[in-house]
């Protein structure tokens, strides 16, 4: 009986360290589990930071262009007006030497505002399209942990 006891006994130390390891087991990979977790998070918030510094920089390029746009065409009414006093000029000195040669100075100078007018345009155009692009990649590169 005494080697009944004994077996029963080893049995149970047994059940219980084999007890004990699967719960220090499962509180290491709990722990590891946690760790990972962390981990991800922290690069989750590294690449929703980067694209927000995506988009803030998207803004600033954006404004900058609209600022040159701006610029750009206060520049060009300026040389509209000269070009419009020039040829104002241009067509009272032709009155005396007849009237083809003033409306050709008039239909250049209209030709030349209308280009520049449609110049403008497509600048202004490629300059959103070129932020937006860049901000998509940058957003992209970010989203993707590059």
């Amino acid at each position: 009986m005494e080697k009944g006891i004994i077996a029963a006994f080893i049995g149970l130390l047994c059940a219980g360290a084999f007890s004990a390891g699967w719960l220090i087991n499962g509180w290491r990979m709990a722990s590891q589990e946690q760790a990972r977790w962390q981990r991800e998070k922290l690069e989750a918030e590294a690449r929703w930071k980067k694209q927000e510094e995506a988009v803030d920089e998207a803004q600033k390029q954006k404004e900058r262009a609209v600022a040159d746009a701006r610029a750009a065409r206060d520049v060009a009414e300026r040389l509209r007006r000269r070009i419009d006093a020039f040829a104002q000029s241009g067509a009272a000195a032709a009155a005396g030497a007849g009237e083809a040669a003033g409306n050709a100075g008039l239909v250049c100078a209209e030709l030349f505002i209308a280009a520049d007018e449609r110049a403008g345009a497509l600048a202004e155009y490629a300059d959103q399209s070129r932020i937006a692009g860049a901000a998509c990649e940058a957003a992209y590169a970010a989203a993707r942990g590059k």
